[in-house]
């Protein structure tokens, strides 16, 4: 069994998409259809360069067949990504200030100031 057997059934779906039949996309990438049956059924690893070319004839991102994940979701994920470092560097500047504050006011640690 590959080791990434969601890549082939995204083949297939994206394939399927498009109204082709696994011997037109394998024609269309110079591969023989029986190889491109055991790739879709996650059965044998796909090369890198066959995967390119799959790409290219579905119009798809080869990421998109790596991952499932669409070059605008992954744009979005990142964005998001970015925002919540953002928000977790302002929550602990936000947390120095309070603990300086304490240490400033002699309070004693507690609960409400980790």
């Amino acid at each position: 069994m590959s080791s990434r057997p969601h890549i082939g059934p995204r083949i297939a779906a994206l394939r399927k998409a498009r109204n082709m039949s696994q011997g037109e996309l394998a024609a269309a990438i110079d591969m023989h259809q029986p190889r491109l049956s055991r790739i879709e059924a996650g059965r044998i690893e796909i090369r890198l360069s066959e995967a390119l070319d799959i790409s290219q004839v579905l119009a798809v991102p080869v990421g998109e067949i790596a991952t499932g994940e669409t070059d605008e979701a992954a744009a979005h994920r990142m964005r998001v990504e970015r925002q919540l470092e953002d928000l977790l560097h302002t929550l602990t500047k936000f947390q120095d200030s309070l603990r300086a504050m304490r240490d400033a006011l002699n309070l004693p640690e507690g609960d409400d100031i980790p």
